[in-house]
């Protein structure tokens, strides 16, 4: 996982960040299971910091907006 995760370019490791903890958080909100939501937390957060480390490996990048 941490190796499919660094092959991420840059771009696609920000939305892995961004959008991750909103998919997550409505993935909680729809299970009802304590122990599946925990479960999501978990690997949220694990997925969370393998990304950040990732962006923290790669150093830095001139990020430009699409037009």
């Amino acid at each position: 996982m941490l190796n499919s995760l660094l092959m991420l370019d840059n771009s696609m490791l920000l939305f892995v960040l961004v959008a991750l903890p909103f998919i997550a958080g409505f993935l909680c909100l729809a299970l009802r299971n304590h122990s599946a939501r925990a479960a999501v937390v978990v690997l949220t957060s694990v997925v969370l910091m393998i990304a950040s480390v990732g962006l923290l490996l790669k150093g830095s990048f001139q990020y430009t907006m699409p037009e």
